[in-house]
């Protein structure tokens, strides 16, 4: 956790982001993310973001 007048760790928006969530729920779904009491897997079930995410490899 980071909290600087230039830069916040994570970032405040980071539960309205699925481009954020979605990889990281591919390795950590169950890891519960600080300041949000939740795992990514229940962020990303619950994100608003509702815009597709092509994976690339």
């Amino acid at each position: 956790l980071m909290d600087s007048p230039k830069l916040v760790i994570p970032h405040p928006r980071f539960a309205e982001r699925k481009f954020v969530l979605l990889p990281i729920s591919e390795i950590a779904v169950n890891y519960i993310v600080p300041g949000y009491g939740q795992t990514v897997g229940e962020l990303l079930q619950q994100c608003p973001d509702k815009s597709s995410v092509e994976k690339i490899e």
